[in-house]
């Protein structure tokens, strides 16, 4: 909660110093290279159950959005590590939003477009195993922000959209409800929907 009330007060780089102490403190390391995987036998991985892994993956998971604000060199380190705890000593419901980042570097920095789609897939599947509601603005965010207009038409972007502010503004996740408002606006606009229609759905939010 701490971390949340830095970001909330705007205090970003002290979010995201606090999570890396308490990372240090739980003896994880961030990875510099990418995690050794396949899609297969990520589906296919027992349930994360050691207290210190999944504490460490809630501290990573708080720690994406200042990283990706203050030291976005720090970012794709971030999400290797989540992904290679995940691979190590199972999933967890914040594996879901690892696998959703990491497709998301997949397609901008390696370039593979087909593993990142369906590195997307696997967070949703994640989603709906672990039930997990307090994730869910996070995660269909990241997907229709920086996955699926690689593999599908950007119209298909906005259903999913919609429904992360929804979900955002039920669980109390405002600041993915704005993300996700700011690119629903921005890719109805280059969908080509005229400016006034565009403007008046964006003032709702």
């Amino acid at each position: 909660f701490i971390i949340q009330l830095h970001m909330a007060k705007n205090q970003i780089q002290t979010a995201l110093d606090t999570a890396l102490q308490v990372l240090t403190m739980l003896g994880v390391h961030l990875e510099k290279e990418p995690p050794q995987l396949t899609l297969e036998s990520c589906y296919q991985l027992p349930e994360m159950t050691a207290p210190d892994k999944l504490a460490a993956m809630r501290m990573l998971n708080f720690a994406i959005s200042p990283a990706y604000t203050v030291a976005p060199e720090l970012f794709p380190q971030i999400v290797f590590t989540m992904v290679n705890l995940s691979v190590k000593y199972g999933n967890s419901s914040v594996s879901a939003y690892s696998y959703s980042n990491y497709g998301s570097l997949t397609n901008a920095i390696f370039g593979n477009t087909d593993v990142g789609y369906k590195m997307g897939l696997l967070a949703v599947c994640l989603l709906d195993k672990f039930a997990a509601k307090e994730l869910k603005a996070k995660v269909l965010t990241a997907n229709n922000v920086t996955i699926t207009h690689w593999k599908k038409p950007a119209r298909d972007t906005i259903a999913p959209l919609l429904e992360a502010m929804q979900s955002g503004l039920e669980m109390g996740d405002f600041e993915y409800v704005g993300i996700a408002a700011m690119h629903y606006g921005s890719y109805t606009f280059w969908l080509g929907e005229a400016l006034d229609s565009v403007a008046e759905k964006l003032s709702k939010y």
